[in-house]
C-alpha cells in the first residue's frame, strides 16, 4: 500500500500523466481561491506578488485553459482589491 501511494506521489510531482497535470492544476487553484476569499491573507504576510502567483499557476495555461482565464481574473481582481501587489 505504501509503495502505491509513493508511486502516485511521484507521478503527481513529475507531471508526466494527464491526471497528474490536472491534479497539479487543482492544487494550484485551491490556494488561489482560498487567498482570494480571505482577502489575500497568506499572500500579504510574506509579501507575495502577482508575478509569483501567475508563475505558480502557469501550469493552468496549457492544461486547463478555461481555469487559467478564471485564475487571471481572480489575480487581476486581487490586485485591484489590494490583496496582491504587482
Amino acid at each position: 500500500m505504501s509503495e502505491e501511494i509513493w508511486s502516485l506521489w511521484r507521478e503527481f510531482e513529475e507531471l508526466k500523466t494527464p491526471e497528474a497535470r490536472f491534479a497539479a492544476c487543482l492544487d494550484r487553484v485551491q490556494s488561489l481561491f482560498l487567498n482570494y476569499n480571505t482577502n489575500g491573507h497568506t499572500w500579504q504576510k510574506p509579501g507575495v506578488t502577482s508575478e509569483k502567483v501567475l508563475k505558480r499557476n502557469k501550469i493552468l495555461k496549457e492544461n486547463a485553459p478555461k481555469l487559467w482565464e478564471y485564475a487571471k481574473e481572480i489575480i487581476d481582481d486581487s490586485i485591484k482589491r489590494g490583496y496582491l501587489k504587482r
